[in-house]
């Protein structure tokens, strides 16, 4: 099998159903994959009561406060994994901008339901991660 050239891309947004085959496409060409399924571990879920228990029983009180402003971010934000993809997406492009400051970083969304509609908007002109 001939060497695969590395390519400066960034899988930024795909459907859950295509994710899979569309991660293993890019980083099998040296690529990067920001997009996350929401069964991710990195994607946010809210916090359980019993997670606060055990949390409260393993630390100080001087924690205490972090734990329940975490507790009260996971349920009041609903659309915290906007955050987290973002993030993602920025980190993503530093990196490979450091990485191969000579190329044109070329960014991947793959056309799925409401969520990657909102990913590609942040990527379009206008978005918060448009440069």
């Amino acid at each position: 099998m001939p060497p695969v050239d590395l390519l400066a891309i960034l899988l930024a947004s795909s459907p859950d159903d295509a994710l899979p085959r569309a991660r293993e496409l890019v980083e099998g060409h040296g690529g990067f994959c920001a997009a996350f399924a929401k069964d991710d571990p990195m994607s946010p879920k809210r916090m359980r009561w019993w997670h606060l228990i055990v949390r409260m029983m393993l630390m100080g009180f001087t924690g205490l406060k972090h734990v329940m402003d975490d507790m009260v971010a996971s349920w009041t934000m609903k659309q915290r994994w906007k955050l987290v993809w973002q993030g993602r997406v920025a980190a993503s492009l530093e990196i490979l901008q450091r990485m191969r400051p000579e190329e044109v970083i070329n960014v991947i969304a793959i056309k799925g339901g409401p969520h990657c509609d909102w990913e590609v908007e942040q990527l379009s002109d206008g978005g918060e991660l448009k440069e």
